[in-house]
C-alpha cells in the first residue's frame, strides 16, 4: 500500500491508496483485446501458432497491470466505535475486515524481506494477538502511518528505528552486518587522519583495496592498448580500427588513475576559518568549503534510510550554528567511524559535541 491520501476528523482516520482509473482501464481493455486475438488465432490456426503465445502473454501482463491499478485499499480507524476497518475494492467488488481496538496497546512498524525485496509492515499490538494494518513499500509511509495511528488513538508508537538500533551506535552497526561483510571483502579503507597540526586537520580516504588492485592491473593494460598503433601490434578485431584500441587504453588508464590515486577527504583549517570536503588525484580537484564562523557546536547522529534494498543506518556529522541550522560535513554507514571522527574534530575545533537520537 502506498500512502496516497490521509483524512481525519474527530472520530475517523482514513488512509487510502489512490487508484489509477484511466491507466488501469486502458490496460484492462487492451488485455481483453489481446485475449480476443488469442481466441481468433486459436480458431483460425490452432494452438501451434507462435502468435497465440505472444498475444496470450501480452494479454496476461496487461490484465495483471490493469487489475492492480484498479484495486484500491483503504484503512479506516474509528475512534468512537473503537474499531479498525480494512477495505479492498475492485470496481464493484469489495472485501471488508473489521477488528475491535479495545485490547491494543501500541502500534509498530518493521521491515520484512522476501526474495531480496523489502516491505514495511504496520501492526497493532495486543497482549494476545497482533493485527497487520497495512504493508507499504516506502519507509516514510511506514513512519507516517504508524505515527498518525498512534497519535489518533493515543497509544504507544514502537518504531524499528529505535527498537532495532537500541538507542546507541553499537546496535546500529549490528543492523548493517551485510554492509560490513561486503566492505571487509572489498578491503574497505576508513577515513583516517593524514595530517594534523595546531591549525590544520586533514582526513582522507582512498578506494577499497579490491578496486586499487584492479586499478594496478588496468594501468599497464591501458598503456599497452594506447601503444598498439605505434608498436604495430595486431589485435583481433581491431586491425581496421586502431583508434578503438586507443579508446580502450585511455579508459583503462583513466580507471587506473582514479582507483589507485583517487581520494576524498575533509580539511579543517582554523587559520582560514573553513572546513572543506574535497576529492582529488590525490591533490584536491573538487572542493566544497564551509565557513566555521558562527559554528556553535559539532553535531553527529544517525538516521534510518531506505536506498531501495531495505532500511539501514547512516551516520552524519554536521556543524550547528547559534540558530540550530546544520551544515552537513560527512556521512557514512560505518557508525563507529562517525562517532570517532566526530569526537576528534570537536576536540580540534574546541566545539561542544552534540549527539542527537536516531530519526
Amino acid at each position: 500500500m502506498k500512502q496516497d491520501s490521509c483524512a481525519s476528523n474527530d472520530n475517523h482516520l482514513v488512509f487510502s491508496e489512490r487508484t489509477s482509473f484511466g491507466l488501469g482501464t486502458a490496460c484492462t481493455i487492451f488485455g481483453l483485446f489481446a485475449w480476443a486475438v488469442v481466441v481468433f488465432q486459436l480458431v483460425r490456426d490452432g494452438p501451434n501458432s507462435l502468435w497465440v503465445m505472444a498475444w496470450g502473454l501480452l494479454g496476461l501482463v496487461l490484465l495483471s497491470i490493469g487489475t492492480g491499478l484498479l484495486t484500491s485499499k483503504k484503512v479506516i480507524v474509528d475512534r468512537q466505535l473503537r474499531s479498525l476497518v480494512l477495505l479492498k475494492q475492485f470496481l464493484f467488488w469489495q472485501s471488508k475486515k473489521q477488528h475491535a481496538l479495545d485490547s491494543f496497546h501500541s502500534v509498530s512498524w518493521k521491515p520484512v524481506y522476501e526474495d531480496d525485496q523489502c516491505r514495511y509492515v504496520i501492526e497493532l499490538v495486543a497482549p494476545a494477538n497482533t493485527i497487520v494494518v497495512s504493508q507499504v513499500v516506502n519507509l516514510e509511509d511506514a513512519r507516517g502511518l504508524t505515527r498518525a495511528i498512534g497519535e489518533f488513538l493515543s497509544i504507544q508508537q514502537e518504531h524499528w528505528d529505535t527498537s532495532a538500533l537500541g538507542g546507541d551506535a553499537q546496535h546500529g552497526v549490528v543492523t548493517n552486518r551485510s554492509y560490513k561483510r561486503l566492505m571487509a571483502l572489498a578491503g574497505h579503507r576508513p577515513m583516517k587522519c593524514s595530517y594534523k597540526s595546531n591549525h590544520k586537520l586533514v582526513y582522507s580516504q582512498g578506494f577499497d583495496w579490491l578496486l586499487i588492485l584492479f586499478g594496478m592491473l588496468a594501468g599497464p593494460l591501458g598503456i599497452l592498448f594506447l601503444l598498439v598503433p605505434w608498436l604495430g601490434i595486431e589485435v583481433n578485431g581491431m586491425e581496421d580500427t586502431p583508434w578503438a584500441a586507443v579508446l580502450i587504453g585511455g579508459l583503462f588508464l583513466a580507471l587506473s588513475l582514479v582507483f589507485v590515486f583517487g581520494r576524498r577527504g575533509l580539511t579543517f583549517d582554523k587559520m582560514q576559518g573553513t572546513s572543506s570536503n574535497w576529492w582529488g588525484l590525490p591533490a584536491p580537484i573538487w572542493v566544497k568549503r564551509h565557513s566555521l564562523a558562527g559554528a556553535a557546536a559539532l553535531g553527529w547522529d544517525w538516521q534510518v534510510v531506505d536506498s531501495g534494498t531495505g532500511p539501514h543506518a547512516v551516520g552524519r556529522i554536521y556543524l550547528v550554528d547559534a540558530t540550530g541550522k546544520r551544515s552537513a560535513l560527512f556521512s557514512s554507514k560505518d557508525l563507529e567511524q562517525i562517532e570517532s571522527l566526530a569526537h576528534d574534530v570537536a576536540n580540534f575545533l574546541g566545539l561542544p559535541l552534540v549527539k542527537n537520537t536516531a530519526s
